[in-house]
């Protein structure tokens, strides 16, 4: 967990050093990298405890394109700001049973792929009411 934490500042570190011009690309690479990464540590999840977890609780860990900003910018959460986005093909009910629920859990807050790594570091399907009212 501490050299995936180190990863996180070094691509961080990274995007704020980008010029301008080259950044889309350096997004790009960045989501690209963290999707291999999410991938990878989602199979070493049996190895991982509670307690290593927790260490990501403060940390804004997870990188997602931001498309509602002018130019496109890439902005990272921790692990209760976001959720993960249906895996129904459906998208007027999201697959649950709720018409309309997909675009408006989607434009209100952020949403990454499922991974079981970071379900197990709190990412949740859905949000609660009470993430809804800390809007």
């Amino acid at each position: 967990i501490q050299q995936f934490q180190n990863l996180v500042k070094k691509a961080k570190a990274k995007l704020l050093n980008t010029i301008p011009d080259d950044g889309a690309a350096m997004q790009k690479h960045v989501l690209e990298v963290f999707g291999s990464v999410f991938s990878y540590l989602s199979s070493r999840c049996s190895d991982m405890n509670a307690s290593m977890l927790s260490r990501l609780h403060d940390d804004a860990f997870i990188p997602v394109e931001n498309t509602s900003a002018t130019p496109n910018r890439l902005d990272w959460y921790r692990h209760e700001q976001v959720f993960f986005k249906s895996s129904s093909k459906d998208d007027n009910d999201g697959g649950s049973g709720n018409s309309g629920a997909l675009g408006v859990h989607s434009s209100l807050f952020p949403t990454v792929a499922f991974s079981p790594f970071l379900a197990a570091a709190g990412v949740k399907h859905e949000a609660s009411t009470k993430d809804l009212f800390r809007l």
